[in-house]
């Protein structure tokens, strides 16, 4: 990974979200799943921010 640099700062910010939801049933489907996709891909790209991985393991 590689700091990001400003005038001001040095930092390397790097989160994991997982959603668990109960009984191991898939939420997250069909119209649902590219409606959060696209949220957060658009606040990724407002914000500058890199997605490293963004699928299912």
């Amino acid at each position: 990974m590689k700091y990001i640099k400003t005038n001001h700062r040095v930092h390397l910010c790097i989160a994991h979200i997982v959603f668990c939801p109960k009984y191991r049933k898939s939420i997250l489907i069909k119209e649902i799943k590219e409606r959060c996709e696209q949220l957060i891909f658009e606040l990724a790209k407002e914000r500058k921010w890199k997605i490293l991985n963004c699928g299912k393991y």
